[in-house]
């Protein structure tokens, strides 16, 4: 399992790498394994490559904000057409099958909904 530190572990394991001890003593004072403390000092370190713990936690912040960027991808446009869509009286659902299938006449009336929609699955 993927462990992340958090800003304390992170000053912890500055002191005790300053204080000289390896990454084993230090993955076992913090209580996580040493590929945790390995990636943490080379994904974090300075240009010097040093580790200094408050420069790490702002790497990591910040890598972990541009990690979620791929995930935003609704443009203006998209996030238009969902709004209107989406109104309290209409589920996501239903806004689905309309983007599927926008050729269905609304004039048919309920039944042809019902038929449509029961040979769907979601």
């Amino acid at each position: 399992m993927h462990t992340h530190l958090k800003r304390d572990q992170r000053i912890t394991l500055g002191a005790l790498r300053r204080a000289g001890h390896n990454q084993s003593f230090i993955a076992d004072q913090l209580g996580v394994h040493r590929s945790t403390i390995s990636r943490e000092l080379k994904r974090n370190r300075m240009k010097s490559g040093k580790y200094h713990a408050w420069n790490a936690d702002v790497q990591a912040q910040e890598r972990r904000k541009q990690s979620k960027v791929q995930y935003r991808k609704i443009d203006a446009v998209l996030g238009s057409v969902i709004e209107q869509r989406l109104s309290p009286l209409v589920s996501p659902e239903t806004v689905a099958h309309e983007e599927r299938f926008p050729a269905l006449d609304r004039s048919q009336g309920k039944a042809a909904q019902q038929r449509s929609s029961t040979s769907l699955c979601f």
